[in-house]
Formats: structure tokens, sequence, C-alpha cells
């Protein structure tokens, strides 16, 4: 999923990971990070039965940003192709990886 997501990644973008159980060692090459101006954010929050209480209070307090859309797994495609003809309403398109 790491790799994909950074070959995938558009100039000037942000890479956030959260965790450390499956993602704790991840490969990549600097230099071509820095060429393309890619910004990693990497960090350990919470456990995972936390999430929920976590993220009931950061939407209550206005913490969480407002998601037009959340395309699926299968829709990455799409994304790419809005994001190309300019169709996206989000400065951050999502998706999600694994429905919860």
């Amino acid at each position: 999923m790491f790799r994909a997501s950074v070959k995938a990644l558009a100039r000037q973008g942000v890479l956030a990971t959260a965790g450390w159980l499956l993602g704790m060692q991840m490969t990549m090459n600097r230099a071509i990070e820095c060429i393309g101006r890619h910004v990693h954010v990497h960090s350990h929050y919470i456990r995972h039965s936390d999430s929920p209480a976590a993220m009931h209070y950061a939407e209550r307090e206005g913490w969480m940003p407002q998601v037009s859309e959340i395309y699926s797994w299968e829709e990455i495609g799409r994304l790419a192709r809005d994001a190309a003809a300019g169709r996206l309403r989000s400065y951050f398109p999502v998706y999600c990886v694994n429905p919860v």
C-alpha cells in the first residue's frame, strides 16, 4: 500500500501515516521523494480501540476538516480522472482503503 501511494502521489503531495503495528518499516528513496516535494508525516496516535471516541471529540470540537467526498478503493481511478479534469472539490482528496 505504501509503495503504491508514494508512486501515485502528485508533486508537492502529503502522505500521512498513523500507527505502528503494520507500517513500522517502510522503504523509500529520499532523493526521489525530495525531488517530488513529497511531505511524509508519520505519527503514532492512539490504540485502535480509542479511535472512535477521539474522532467524535474532534468532530464535536471542530478539529476535523469537512470532507465532501470519500472515494472507495475501487474508485481511485475515478479520483485520478477527477483530479486531472479539475473536478475535485477538496484540496486534499480522500480515499478509503478499509471501510470501518
